[in-house]
């Protein structure tokens, strides 16, 4: 007759179809510094990032792939770093520039990019969109960021 509590077993239950639904993100960060480029090894990570993206696009979709660049530079004396990510599509990098803006302590709207200027910790930040791009300039006053901003960008067209 009828129990309460219910008693199951495992042998009451019988597997129909077991998939598997899972997915990750891959990020390779790329050093765009000045010995890369002076190594020649601009080229063989070009070979790696397109391999992968092969592979990840091609044999897992449901997985993404980023490319996170970095380089550290000098300006004038002063010591500044730049990163940037790509994203699938310009809304992607927008929720991402839109969080980034979230983490900065007193950002400031920039209209000329628009973008934002805050401390990140202690260190000046200036982080922008420019269509499925998010890229940052860390160390620079604003009106140096804004200088490096005004160029990083003209690359990305």
């Amino acid at each position: 007759g009828p129990q309460t509590p219910v008693q199951l077993r495992q042998e009451d239950f019988e597997i129909y179809r077991t998939e598997q639904i899972t997915s990750t993100a891959t990020a390779m960060l790329v050093d765009l510094s000045w010995s890369m480029a002076l190594r020649g090894s601009f080229q063989a990570a070009k070979k790696v990032a397109l391999a992968l993206h092969n592979l990840i696009t091609s044999q897992y979709p449901k997985d993404s792939f980023y490319i996170i660049g970095f380089a550290a530079y000098a300006k004038d004396g002063k010591e500044y770093s730049v990163f940037f990510t790509e994203r699938r599509n310009a809304d992607q990098a927008m929720f991402l520039s839109m969080d980034y803006r979230d983490a900065l302590t007193d950002p400031k709207f920039i209209p000329s990019f628009g973008g934002f200027f805050g401390m990140d910790g202690d260190v000046p930040t200036m982080v922008f969109q420019k269509d499925k791009y998010v890229v940052g300039v860390t160390g620079l006053d604003l009106e140096d960021a804004d200088q490096a901003a005004r160029l990083i960008a003209g690359y990305l067209n």
